[in-house]
């Protein structure tokens, strides 16, 4: 994206990945950093116009590299869940998971570089001997030359005391790292000059400021305008996710959210495996070519459809179960495939709800949310959404939240006189709950409650 501060408008160049194996929760960091220089070379069609460069990444990746800083393994991405082994057994001791939560602010899960590394370590890899990164400070690495990550990036990676935004001697020692071996933690507002040979790639004049990455999930925070309390964001997108934005940090009685450090305070969340990316494999398990518009026709919300547990990709939030299978409970010969089809969509709202009932126990219930994402191309779902939760929805029109958020974030380092709080994004109309559907809604929710904690050591 290229921002124009004065007239507030961008332009965006998008790119697929090329193919890097079949494993697609893992990838090579320097085929993605390099279709990344390409496709902003592309946007950049010779410009060189540019005051400052913000950079958004994922959080949870990690991979190895040498002394060279040349990859050693590929960066495991959140979603790899090959370090399952690995956490569960931290979370086997009750207060070894507790005493996890409470310094970290997640829950022992394969998701956190901290397990993968572990996991890396049990697989024969001498830990010890490498450095340690993730796919956003790779990138900062090679545009700039220098290993450091952003507050916000770090607090994702399951090593950082959420509290004081530091690495833990504790934690590193119990993988037996050294603070030498990971990148630098930096306040968010950090910036180093485009190196010389990243500007001639780029087209641009070296010494440009360049901002480590903070996390997509917190620059959404940001380009959804949710920084005051009382907003929350719902993004529905390959996966979902909830966040609110808490001038402390938060810790759930029942560890069942996340907390992460955002652009200026803490953001208290929770976040499903499953959401687009779910529907996606349903339909794809048709025998002929199926639109969702098909799919969609006549859908009646009150239909007595089966129950639908998520958990193709494992599950994140409330359980944390990385393990756990998802499937259709209470199907029978009369379900046909629009049925089983409308039960994928209410099955990965109500874990959604369950994420949402947990983050109001803590953080109190929300004055609006904010949805956001591949949700809002179907009405039906949307919708639906609204008569889930039993809350207004105001769609969020920006199309690259988290990109807008990077573009804020470096508008307000050229000029810190700006209110990134009173920030608003172009909104949609309201989607009302239908009341109609309230009690029904609330029944199904309490048969998928029930299957859930049947399905609990499955």
């Amino acid at each position: 994206m290229i921002y124009d501060t004065e007239k507030k408008d961008f332009t965006v160049e998008n790119s697929f990945y090329p193919p890097m194996g079949n494993d697609l929760t893992q990838h090579d960091p320097m085929v993605v950093y390099e279709a990344s220089l390409a496709v902003a070379k592309k946007l950049l069609r010779g410009r060189t116009d540019i005051d400052i460069i913000v950079l958004s990444g994922v959080w949870h990746s990690v991979g190895l590299f040498n002394s060279n800083l040349d990859p050693v393994t590929p960066i495991m991405q959140w979603s790899n869940t090959k370090a399952s082994d690995q956490a569960e057994a931290f979370r086997r001791k009750p207060q070894l998971t507790r005493d996890y939560y409470n310094l970290t602010g997640g829950y022992p899960n394969a998701i956190y570089p901290f397990f993968k590394l572990a996991f890396l370590k049990e697989e024969g890899y001498n830990i010890s001997t490498y450095i340690t990164m993730g796919q956003a400070t790779y990138n900062f690495y090679r545009l700039t030359g220098n290993i450091k990550v952003s507050r916000c990036m770090a607090s994702g990676s399951g090593l950082v005391n959420i509290t004081t935004g530091e690495y833990d001697p504790k934690l590193l020692a119990v993988i037996n790292l050294e603070p030498s071996q990971l990148p630098e933690i930096v306040d968010n507002d950090y910036h180093a000059p485009l190196s010389a040979q990243a500007a001639a790639s780029l087209g641009l004049p070296a010494g440009i400021p360049v901002v480590p990455a903070m996390s997509d999930g917190s620059l959404n925070q940001l380009g959804s305008g949710a920084l005051r309390e009382g907003q929350m964001t719902l993004s529905v997108g390959t996966s979902g996710a909830l966040r609110v934005t808490s001038p402390q940090p938060q810790f759930h009685p029942d560890m069942s959210t996340w907390c992460y450090i955002g652009p200026k305070s803490w953001i208290s969340g929770a976040a499903t495996a499953g959401a687009c990316n779910t529907v996606d494999w349903f339909k794809g398990l048709s025998l002929r070519p199926t639109t969702y518009d098909e799919l969609e026709a006549g859908m009646d919300y009150a239909a007595d459809t089966p129950i639908f547990l998520p958990f193709i990709f494992g599950e994140r939030n409330p359980g944390w179960g990385d393990k756990r299978k998802g499937g259709f409970v209470g199907m029978t010969s009369k379900h046909d495939f629009k049925q089983t089809y409308q039960a994928v969509l209410e099955g990965v709202l109500f874990n959604l709800k369950q994420c949402y009932d947990a983050i109001t126990k803590l953080n109190g219930e929300p004055e609006r949310i904010l949805i956001s994402g591949g949700i809002l191309h179907t009405n039906i779902w949307s919708q639906l959404a609204a008569n889930v939760f039993g809350h207004t929805l105001t769609p969020c029109l920006v199309k690259q939240n988290s990109m807008m958020g990077a573009a804020l974030w470096g508008a307000y380092l050229l000029d810190n006189t700006l209110s990134l709080e009173d920030y608003e994004p172009p909104v949609g109309e309201e989607i009302v709950p239908q009341e109609e559907y309230a009690e029904i809604m609330d029944q199904k929710y309490q048969r998928y409650l029930e299957a859930y904690r049947d399905n609990a050591n499955r």
